[in-house]
């Protein structure tokens, strides 16, 4: 059985779907794509916003890629000893970043989230899986590995637009 990561926003947006003590992952996926399916959603127009393999998105008019994230969350995650909690990260974050976010990315989501936020969490899954940032880290604390150090330590380039 294959294992999918989600980050913690999908996951409070799939327990909205379940039934306690009833639903498992599984089920409440299987229910939210009924839904879609039945309700002629274009699947194919979903795909193009998903993410990429190295955590960029594919582009969406108005939205900040997320390629332009990573050189600045990995320095900040540097400046900020090697680890930190996600809302730190985040708050250093948007002060490297606000000079090039569109209003569109100051928008929020249904759910609540910021899509900028939402797409650095993203990102976050994507350096995980590169081996960037730790997977092990506590919940909630973002976290550089040795390799992700390396790479932080070599940037030069963050965004000025």
């Amino acid at each position: 059985m294959p294992v999918i990561r989600i980050s913690d926003i999908t996951w409070e947006r799939i327990k909205k779907w379940a039934i306690p003590l009833e639903d498992t992952p599984d089920t409440v996926l299987n229910k939210v794509l009924d839904k879609a399916e039945k309700g002629g959603i274009d699947m194919t127009t979903y795909n193009s916003n998903q993410i990429g393999n190295k955590g960029t998105r594919t582009k969406r008019a108005g939205i900040t890629p997320r390629s332009e994230y990573r050189n600045p969350m990995l320095r900040v995650l540097l400046r900020l000893g090697g680890s930190a909690p996600r809302p730190v990260v985040l708050d250093n974050l948007f002060q490297i970043m606000k000079p090039i976010f569109t209003p569109l990315d100051l928008e929020e989501y249904k759910n609540g989230e910021i899509t900028w936020r939402e797409s650095a969490s993203y990102l976050r899954l994507a350096l995980v899986d590169e081996g960037i940032l730790k997977s092990g880290s506590p919940r909630g604390i973002w976290e550089l590995s040795e390799k992700g150090i390396q790479e932080a330590k070599k940037i030069t380039y963050l965004p000025n637009r």
